[in-house]
């Protein structure tokens, strides 16, 4: 069974680009993200957010460019900006915009990045219903496990802000207490084997272990639940949570390890434990 590593982790949301700033954050009051623009792609959040905390990781020097490194983006709603502005604009009886359809498909700005970044190896992009993050999980672990990949970056993106987005929230959750609070966001983690991330001396945030679609084999001294945060970011929820509990366990006992959940809509949560590697001593 491979053991996975995090050795890189970065989102961007209302909070701002430092995940220490997640807990204190006053859902209710949250604003617009802000990510710098993307030529080429234009009124939408999405595919900036996509590039922004991949160049961040990028400019951390998180991972290698080549064949050996994969790019896989996630979300539930994909670039939901772009679609209801195009279906708009048809109602309406307005002339296309080739830039807004091109946009709209969620591997346009995976295909910029890779070109921009040199990454060549094997690019994703999928949508679930939920366990956005263990589905992510385990196409990575498939990847490091065959060799077809040494690093594995996995990304999710949502905005807020979409007529359709608010009324599939509606549908799911009837009595309101999740519609309409899905907020702009996007968080991104570097992946690899525990040994090559070792052996190449990059620092590990975190291992974890996938078996099926729970965890297990990580210590369980100290292990504390970390519970996800209510629904409001759409597919990425449980990354944006994974991202706070790699924060949480960081300020923990070298012994401790966190299990996390990553909630499903309207299923069984997949169950992650994080661990600090041995090797970090």
């Amino acid at each position: 069974m491979t053991r996975l590593a995090i050795t890189s982790a970065v989102c961007l949301g209302p909070w701002g680009d430092e995940t220490s700033q997640l807990d204190g954050l006053n859902w209710q009051e949250a604003g617009p993200t802000e990510a710098p623009p993307v030529p080429g792609f234009i009124e939408s959040a999405f595919n900036p957010l996509v590039y922004a905390v991949i160049r961040r990781l990028f400019d951390l020097e998180a991972f290698s460019a080549g064949e050996q490194t994969s790019l896989l983006l996630g979300s539930l709603f994909g670039d939901a900006t772009t679609n209801d502005l195009a279906s708009k604009q048809l109602i309406q009886g307005k002339p296309d915009n080739p830039l807004l359809f091109y946009q709209s498909v969620m591997n346009s700005i995976v295909g910029y990045i890779t070109r921009e970044m040199g990454i060549t190896g094997t690019t994703l992009c999928t949508t679930t219903f939920g366990n956005m993050t263990s589905a992510l999980l385990e196409q990575a672990e498939l990847l490091l496990a065959s060799r077809d990949a040494r690093q594995v970056i996995i990304v999710g993106a949502e905005v807020s802000g979409s007529v359709k987005t608010d009324k599939t929230w509606s549908l799911l959750d009837p009595s309101g207490t999740r519609h309409g609070m899905i907020v702009d966001a996007a968080a991104a983690f570097v992946v690899e084997r525990e040994e090559d991330a070792s052996a190449a001396g990059r620092p590990i945030l975190a291992v974890l272990e996938l078996a099926g679609s729970g965890v297990s084999g990580c210590p369980e001294t100290a292990s504390s639940t970390y519970e996800a945060l209510p629904l409001r970011l759409g597919g990425i929820q449980g990354m944006i949570g994974l991202a706070l509990a790699l924060q949480r366990l960081g300020g923990s006992p070298a012994s401790a390890s966190v299990l996390f959940r990553d909630y499903s809509i309207g299923g069984e949560p997949h169950e992650i434990q994080l661990a600090i590697s041995a090797g970090l001593g």
